[in-house]
């Protein structure tokens, strides 16, 4: 066998070698965001989940509390302290990231599109019933 003859076996097929790269940088981006809700008493839920969840789980978390949507919420600050994630308090246009934990904010529902949040704030009949929600 020559050289030219061996040297054309082992070298890779360009495109395929391309078209695998793509299928990995894919994978790379893909992760599964996770949404957890809870109403009163979830502090101590999500508190006890941070806990025990690794730092690197490979997913993104969106936490959805209910809250007084006329007072700031420190929830973002309190479950930072449970976790080696960073928590952050979701913004508009926000892209998720694997392995954060995004707090949505008072007042404010959320979507997720094309894995950035998108916040939605509430109109005044939404922050109302809110309102009337906590005090029963």
């Amino acid at each position: 066998m020559s050289p030219r003859q061996s040297s054309k076996k082992t070298q890779p097929n360009s495109t395929r070698t391309n078209a695998s790269v793509r299928e990995q940088d894919n994978h790379k981006e893909l992760f599964p965001i996770v949404g957890l809700g809870a109403s009163a008493g979830g502090l101590d839920a999500y508190t006890q989940l941070l806990n025990h969840l690794p730092t690197y789980t490979g997913m993104a978390f969106v936490l959805i509390q209910h809250l007084n949507p006329d007072q700031k919420s420190w929830l973002s600050e309190i479950l930072s302290k449970a976790t080696k994630m960073p928590v952050i308090q979701a913004e508009n246009e926000m892209v998720v990231e694997p392995n954060h934990v995004y707090v949505i904010p008072p007042s404010k529902t959320i979507d997720l599109l094309q894995k950035s949040l998108k916040q939605i704030r509430f109109g005044e009949d939404e922050a109302r019933n809110c309102r009337e929600q906590q005090s029963d």
